[in-house]
């Protein structure tokens, strides 16, 4: 038998995308030694049924020993519970929750949402919170919409609700952000001075990043004589979007870049290359992809609804905020026009991202562990 006692387990159902680089950078910086048992970021849906199973299986052949487990949102941790050899069953375990199934905004033409087994979804969440020792949210917005989402469901329940539970959840969660890279050659990196504002969408191309009113009001800019370059980033699912492709299309004069890169050089040279990051979601539950803009520079416009508001505060910015998709319009067409900011006022926005910094926010989550009992390593 290998022993690993000084070792703990991070279990990622859906590795790929900001779930791969939370756990690849968080795993980097942590005091503690991980391995990381995964699979890959599809069917998302499949993951939540049924990975448990297959990753269940795959721990408890590994022959090792570990201190602690961790896993995420996207996976029924009371079946891997149960699944667990005894090695495993009694050991410490938090969960990650990215995002949660209770009130992330569904596609309408998502075909669960009229069969009404999306229900089935939220309350993996939730039982997946009330098994694990403890919780971890992305975010204050994300722990508090889950909460009172978490209550919403079980109160439509028949009978036998035990909304206790949800106390119970509440009092075993906390709240740790994602930590961002390359702060320091975002922070060093001159920013180009440009002519025309180049406008930046840096997200997944799904329903509920809302790219409907990111491109109606570009459209619509457009329109009124506004001059400005587009850089579209971000990864395309099987089920992009149809207004992508036709806006796009309308657009073409004006767009500079289309499409995922692999490269992160390529990635935050472009970012760096953007003045204004207009975001649109219908549901961010911390929203990385805007955090690693406004390091690098990018001036944000951001709703007031969502996470957003722990990354800037609203009272000090606002506006950099909006309410309404008619406020969105107005805002986003007068910080284009406006001057471009003073490098001063730059670095001022940008040293507001330094509290994301894994130096930062990877020995938060390592003291989580340390609150359950796993002694941090001694250094040698």
């Amino acid at each position: 038998m290998r022993l690993h006692a000084d070792k703990l387990v991070l279990i990622s159902p859906f590795h790929g995308g900001s779930h791969r680089y939370w756990a690849d950078q968080y795993t980097k910086h942590s005091q503690y030694d991980w391995d990381i048992y995964s699979l890959p970021d599809k069917y998302w849906k499949w993951r939540m049924y049924g990975a448990a199973i297959h990753l269940a299986r795959q721990l408890n052949q590994s022959g090792k020993i570990y201190r602690a487990i961790m896993t995420t949102d996207l996976l029924d941790l009371g079946l891997l519970k149960s699944l667990l050899s005894p090695r495993y069953r009694d050991l410490p375990i938090l969960v990650y929750f990215h995002e949660n199934q209770l009130t992330y905004p569904w596609s309408p033409t998502d075909t669960d949402t009229q069969t009404g087994r999306d229900h089935h979804y939220g309350f993996v969440n939730y039982s997946s919170a009330l098994v694990a020792d403890h919780v971890v949210f992305n975010s204050k917005f994300h722990q508090t919409s889950f909460i009172r989402a978490a209550d919403g469901l079980l109160s439509k329940m028949p009978d036998y609700r035990s909304r206790v539970t949800i106390r119970e959840i509440e009092s075993k969660s906390s709240v740790v952000g994602i930590g961002i890279d390359a702060l320091e050659s975002l922070g060093q990196a001159q920013k180009p001075i440009r002519d025309i504002p180049r406008i930046l969408w840096n997200h997944r191309w799904e329903y509920d990043k809302n790219p409907k009113l990111f491109f109606d009001v570009l459209l619509r800019l457009a329109d009124e004589g506004m001059m400005y370059e587009l850089v579209v980033l971000g990864s395309a699912t099987s089920k992009v979007p149809p207004i992508f492709r036709s806006s796009l299309d309308k657009l073409e004069s004006k767009v500079v870049h289309i499409g995922y890169l692999d490269s992160r050089e390529e990635y935050l040279s472009l970012l760096q290359s953007c003045t204004h990051l207009p975001v649109t979601s219908h549901q961010d539950f911390f929203g990385i992809s805007a955090v690693e803009a406004i390091a690098a520079g990018c001036i944000p416009l951001l709703p007031r609804r969502l996470a957003f508001v722990e990354h800037l505060d609203p009272m000090v910015y606002p506006q950099y905020f909006y309410d309404s998709e008619e406020e969105y319009y107005t805002q986003l067409r007068d910080l284009l026009m406006a001057p471009p900011l003073t490098d001063e006022e730059l670095q001022t926005l940008r040293a507001e991202m330094h509290k994301y910094h894994w130096s930062r926010i990877a020995p938060r989550l390592d003291s989580e562990f340390a609150l359950l009992g796993v002694p941090l390593p001694t250094p040698t």
